[in-house]
């Protein structure tokens, strides 16, 4: 049974902040016989030289320390941890039957805001190594800038998946009202546990919200000693040092990603756009002027960063047996369910990295091929949905371009 503590984390050395007091004392309202803890940097007894070597470390931002932090509490001690931007609405003791639990962010996504666990419970043991390895591998730049990507909702979404010892909410239960429709955030909700506030985005000091002005003025960028313009073009999570543009709304910018000049008026300034499963989602139509406009906009120097599924690759796991017909289709031409009634939510291009590169340098820029990782196969098919499921948990090879405007 999962023990009766509640853990927060803030690993940093600054004072707590007076806007999040409230938020705790929903947990101490409805649980009066609870124990809480408030942890910084050190964990107590029991901690992983690893993990207490993190969190010791000046190079990690408290984002990336509070990430690894609430997997090794969770293993050493058990018990339910929270983000401190949580408000609890509801007391959690029918919840601690569960041995590991935590819950749905989106219909894609899950997120470690709130979770609960036995001690020694081997999904957080693994949440732990793993962390902690896709940290150190990463670098500090990599896992301060993407830590949602490499310690965060990502990382949980990808370890959690088909595992029969991890109990998964729906949204409601924890998170009824996303991060990309914060304006809701007043409304009343039936049913649900809590309420993530998402302070991290919303508030002036959240970590996403480091703000400086660009040189033209126009928006936030978290790497004030360069100044850089970085927009992350329809990216499924916020990132540190980014400006978002969506697909669809709830980011930094109501714009199309297709409307750079609305993204960033000015020519020659921006010195990186970012596309992480997005320019597949580009129309053929619009693809090569869509090109043209990133260069035209880039300083020199500036690049464009492309990870997204290799074409190339599923079709020829297809063609050897390693993938069904309607597996290799679900991958490159996005199922109905996910479209969600935006066309720009379908695939329209697909491309093996060596394609996409020759294209780039076909407009001006330099380009090279990278090793972006691969994503776990996790389609379903209306008809045929046989076809498909047994193709669940295999891995989906990512190209990577990165091309520099010259």
């Amino acid at each position: 049974m999962i023990p009766r503590v509640i853990h927060h984390v803030w690993p940093g050395r600054d004072a707590f902040r007076a806007e999040l007091h409230h938020f705790r004392r929903s947990f101490f309202d409805h649980h009066p016989d609870w124990s809480f803890f408030f942890w910084r940097e050190d964990l107590g007894s029991g901690v992983s030289a690893d993990v207490g070597a993190l969190l010791h470390d000046p190079r990690y931002t408290v984002v990336v320390k509070s990430d690894v932090a609430r997997f090794e509490l969770l293993r050493l001690r058990g018990g339910v941890y929270v983000d401190t931007d949580v408000e609890c609405l509801r007391p959690f003791d029918d919840l601690l039957g569960d041995t590991f639990f935590c819950g749905r962010e989106s219909d894609s996504a899950l997120c470690p805001s709130v979770m609960g666990c036995r001690p020694g419970h081997p999904f957080a043991a693994l949440a732990v190594r793993e962390a902690l390895r896709r940290v150190y591998e990463a670098g500090p730049d990599a896992a301060n800038a993407r830590p949602n990507e490499i310690s965060g909702p990502m990382l949980l979404t990808e370890l959690a998946r088909g595992r029969d010892d991890v109990t998964i909410f729906d949204p409601g239960v924890f998170y009824p009202i996303g991060w990309w429709e914060t304006d809701r955030l007043e409304e009343d909700v039936t049913g649900a546990y809590a309420k993530h506030w998402w302070n991290g985005k919303t508030s002036p000091d959240g970590w996403t919200r480091k703000r400086v002005f660009s040189r033209a003025g126009l928006g936030r960028v978290a790497d004030t000693a360069a100044n850089a313009i970085r927009y992350d073009l329809g990216g499924t999570y916020a990132r540190a040092g980014y400006v978002s543009v969506p697909l669809v709304p709830g980011r930094d910018r109501e714009c199309s990603i297709l409307e750079l000049d609305g993204i960033h008026p000015a020519d020659g300034e921006v010195d990186e756009f970012l596309l992480v499963h997005t320019l597949e989602h580009v129309p053929v139509t619009r693809y090569v002027e869509f090109l043209h406009d990133m260069h035209r906009k880039l300083r020199v120097g500036g690049r464009v960063v492309v990870v997204q599924t290799d074409a190339d690759g599923v079709i020829r796991r297809y063609a050897s047996g390693e993938l069904s017909f309607r597996s290799m289709r679900a991958t490159l031409f996005t199922p109905a369910d996910r479209i969600h009634g935006s066309a720009l939510n379908a695939h329209q291009n697909m491309w093996s990295g060596d394609e996409l590169a020759r294209d780039l340098r076909a407009v001006g820029f330099a380009a090279e091929t990278f090793d972006a990782g691969s994503w776990s196969f996790d389609m379903h098919d209306p008809l045929y949905d046989d076809d498909v499921s047994r193709d669940h948990g295999k891995a989906i090879r990512n190209l990577g371009v990165r091309a520099t405007k010259r």
